[in-house]
């Protein structure tokens, strides 16, 4: 299982280390901002799977991270979850028109914490697998839409002129056909059993089963 890296951003120390300390018990890596530009700067060179965001800071606020966050394709998906002392319904609002996730407030319950963020963190590998999937799926049927169709396209043109001219071609001419036919049939075949074995790869459907070689 891979481990999660996790981006707290407070101006208060002791906010950011309660906090990661409550997240490092769980094995999360933990990485940290004391202000929005410096954690814009961090998602600039890392890649983190979620950012805890403090609401009031000075110079910009976390609203305005997000905001920027969200614009910005490359950390767009990056699920936030506001750390917030405001517990206004204004303030929840604006946090989740601006693309936050989820909101916990302070001080930390250490349980409700853990929860919001592993809730979220469990949301966001399953989108990952989901695009995964469909990428692995879109790439299956387009080698099925391309490739499979020359070997099917040489069948069809090769047994129709077959068809059509088998009485007044030569014998040396039809085995010709014939072996054109063959050529094409055995292609397609062993394209669809590679194929099939991308596919159960893909699913996890095949057996890992690792041999010692004698490389000399």
């Amino acid at each position: 299982m891979r481990k999660f890296k996790v981006l707290i951003v407070d101006d208060v120390p002791k906010n950011i280390q309660l906090a990661g300390s409550i997240l490092q018990k769980e094995g999360y890596h933990i990485s940290f901002a004391n202000n929005g530009k410096t954690a814009l700067n961090l998602t600039e060179t890392n890649d983190f799977d979620l950012i805890l965001l403090d609401i009031m800071m000075p110079e910009m606020d976390g609203f305005e991270v997000c905001d920027r966050l969200k614009r910005r394709s490359e950390t767009r998906e990056i699920p936030v979850i506001f750390l917030t002392a405001k517990t206004s319904t204004e303030s929840t609002i604006k946090g989740f028109e601006l693309g936050a996730v989820d909101y916990v407030t302070k001080p930390f319950n250490e349980k409700e914490l853990l929860a919001r963020v592993r809730t979220h963190l469990d949301l966001r590998e399953a989108q990952k697998n989901l695009r995964e999937a469909n990428a692995t799926k879109d790439k299956f049927f387009s080698i099925i839409a391309h490739d499979l169709k020359n070997p099917f396209n040489a069948l069809l043109g090769l047994s129709k002129l077959l068809l059509q001219n088998f009485d007044i071609f030569e014998d040396e001419k039809k085995k010709h056909f014939i072996e054109g036919i063959f050529q094409s049939s055995e292609q397609g075949y062993k394209l669809l059993e590679n194929l099939l074995d991308w596919s159960r790869m893909q699913t996890g459907k095949i057996k890992w089963n690792p041999d010692a070689i004698d490389l000399y």
